[in-house]
């Protein structure tokens, strides 16, 4: 909510992106896909809000040997016909950013990690 009000107009990144919202995120803080959209538009970038569920991870459900498969299974269904191995993906969940480590050995970014190491604009 702060970073949607603040002036990002030193900063510019035309690049396009993609959004896995964390599951819990998007349930309980409907407005924040929106947001976020708000927030690379006002930097002149694109954010694709992919439409996912549960990664699969579900804090320490993933990791428990029990629940692996299930886990697994989880993320074929939800996240792994997105593709967010085929780049400029980003999530807001660390279970996310976990379970893709996981599975596709891939470091996906938080959305402000790519605001935060974009240079400023020189005008």
């Amino acid at each position: 909510e702060w970073l949607v009000n603040q002036d990002l107009s030193n900063i510019t990144l035309s690049s396009k992106w993609r959004l896995f919202p964390h599951c819990i995120e998007r349930s309980s803080a409907q407005q924040s896909n929106e947001q976020w959209k708000q927030i690379f538009a006002s930097i002149g970038s694109e954010l694709e809000i992919i439409s996912t569920s549960c990664c699969g991870m579900g804090g320490l459900f993933g990791h428990q040997k029990e629940h692996k498969q299930v886990s697994l299974d989880i993320w074929d269904i939800h996240w792994g016909q997105h593709n967010p191995q085929s780049g400029n993906a980003l999530t807001t969940g660390y279970s996310c950013y976990s379970q893709a480590k996981r599975i596709e050995n891939i470091s996906l970014l938080h959305p402000l990690e790519v605001i935060a190491t974009t240079s400023p604009t020189t005008r």
